[in-house]
């Protein structure tokens, strides 16, 4: 593990794979073998890694696939999420963005409701202990930044299937409706493996 933050994408080897199994598969590109530290959850089952509290973990799924963002303490907290829904994200659009986000999403056209939600996922993740209303307190102000109510101004990157399956070692193809999203600080070098 380097001291940079480590984000991995990894597709289903089929619909039906445990999701933990998936994780373990992504985990393995950042550890060895005997490294590899055990898995737990919080009550409010945000995961962690009990044997490295030296380090931050976060993780997401969704019916393709897998994603894991690994940091050391110290470094903006983590936060992932990768999604699959967007005309779920489109119907329920008003149940997570205020008419000031509507507003920034006419002016940037690239943010669609699917990274909208995806990227405040993420930061609610990130930020959890400062957010008490999701819609509210998760402000979008431009592509790739957001107001954290309490904190101030973070950052957020996106890939699309696309561009996720560009850079996937093994050749998988992500469906063009994948986002994937996961916080950072914009001067944060990130290692991103697509499996």
């Amino acid at each position: 593990m380097t001291g940079r933050s480590s984000v991995v994408v990894v597709p289903r080897l089929d619909r039906n794979e445990d999701t933990h199994l998936t994780l373990k598969r992504g985990l393995r590109r950042i550890f060895t073998e005997e490294d590899l530290p055990h898995v737990a959850h919080f009550s409010d089952g945000a995961p962690y890694f009990p044997d490295r509290p030296d380090l931050l973990y976060s993780s997401s799924d969704c019916h393709s696939s897998v994603a894991l963002q690994v940091a050391p303490i110290g470094s903006l907290p983590v936060g992932i999420d990768v999604e699959d829904k967007a005309d779920q994200a489109a119907r329920i659009l008003p149940r997570y963005a205020t008419e000031e986000e509507l507003e920034v999403m006419v002016r940037f056209p690239e943010i669609t409701p699917l990274r909208l939600w995806s990227a405040k996922e993420a930061v609610f993740k990130a930020f959890s202990r400062y957010v008490r209303d999701f819609r509210r307190d998760i402000t979008l102000i431009g592509p790739g930044r957001f107001v954290v109510s309490r904190l101030g101004e973070v950052s957020v990157s996106y890939r699309s299937g696309s561009e996720l399956s560009a850079l996937s070692e093994s050749h998988h193809t992500y469906p063009d409706s994948l986002v994937l999203a996961f916080a950072t600080s914009p001067e944060a070098e990130v290692r991103l493996i697509v499996l």
